[in-house]
């Protein structure tokens, strides 16, 4: 430090007295640095030696941490019972919500009844229903034992148990639609046919099974109410005449010519006179004999009349063909 002006310093003055301390203190610095590693590395040393502080203090903490992750979790009985609950739970509510379909063999008659209704398309088999109608209406006038006969076909007794000309002929029907109703079903894809057809593909006459008697009785039920119109409204057009002792029913020009296909209304071919006997009161008498209309009477409406009606076959049928049947 000697030879320094000991007035103000300037800047280069300075940093010379700053390099000569440094200097001076290099020695010191050097040592105190070699001490301070050395006492760090026995003391890293001695943190890091197997057994050491280091050592205690980790495995100390993960006691603990086990410890509290272990009281966490639920005991073996506790998980046990919880996962049981859970899945009977589960298992109830897909059972409750998952509907099984029946086999055949499990339903009950009217159950099978009811599945295979709602399997149908109703009018695709009302459809069905014209077409075969037409069919066997075809069958029936090259047949002799029919006699011409193309409407008893459509008006079966109510039951099915008589062996009847219109119940077996009805029968057929029937069983024209039921195979066009497996021939339609059996176009349709597998995996998108209603289950109580999927074996069904055509109708074996003689080997009728469950199916083939409920798809039966549906038809039977979906053709009842136009059949039943139908039935009455020939009675009242044709059958009455046919049936009762002092009715008839003639034609009116037994020679006239057959009208082209179409033009049958109101033609001399289908004209008929029908007669039948009647009462102002609705009563005839015991004897269903023809009273004289005025003997013993001077009222004009007394005694038994006799009441002729001129009328057009082909108009009539033609009222009962528009019936939905």
């Amino acid at each position: 430090m000697a030879g320094l002006d000991t007035g103000r310093l300037s800047r280069t003055d300075t940093m010379g007295v700053a390099a000569a301390l440094f200097e001076q203190g290099r020695p010191f610095l050097l040592s105190a640095k070699s001490d301070i590693r050395n006492a760090m590395c026995s003391k890293w040393d001695e943190l890091l030696s197997p057994g050491g502080p280091l050592e205690a203090l980790l495995r100390s903490v993960m006691r603990e941490e086990l410890a509290a992750f272990e009281a966490r979790q639920p005991s073996q009985r506790n998980l046990g019972e919880a996962i049981s609950k859970n899945v009977v739970a589960g298992v109830k509510h897909v059972v409750k919500t998952t509907s099984r379909t029946r086999t055949v063999e499990e339903m009950g008659r009217t159950a099978l009844q009811n599945v295979v209704c709602n399997a149908l398309d109703i009018e695709g088999v009302r459809q069905v229903h014209g077409a075969m109608l037409n069919l066997r209406v075809i069958a029936n006038g090259k047949d002799p034992a029919s006699q011409g006969d193309g409407i008893t076909i459509s008006f079966p007794a109510h039951s099915k148990k008589p062996d009847t000309y219109a119940n077996r002929e009805f029968m057929k029907l029937l069983q024209c639609i039921m195979a066009k109703v497996y021939s339609n079903m059996a176009s349709i894809e597998e995996d998108k046919r209603p289950d109580v057809f999927r074996q069904k593909v055509a109708l074996l006459t003689r080997h009728l099974d469950r199916v083939d008697d409920a798809l039966e009785a549906v038809l039977r039920n979906i053709l009842n109410n136009g059949r039943s119109d139908a039935r009455a409204m020939f009675y009242k057009l044709l059958g009455f005449y046919l049936r009762m002792k002092d009715a008839s029913i003639e034609m009116e020009h037994p020679t006239a010519t057959a009208p082209a296909l179409g033009s049958g209304r109101l033609s001399d071919f289908f004209s008929v006179v029908c007669e039948l006997q009647a009462t102002a009161t609705g009563g005839m008498p015991a004897d269903e004999a023809a009273a004289p209309a005025h003997e013993g009477s001077t009222d004009a409406l007394s005694g038994v009349h006799s009441v002729v009606r001129k009328a057009c076959l082909a108009v009539g049928i033609g009222r009962v063909g528009r019936l939905k049947m």
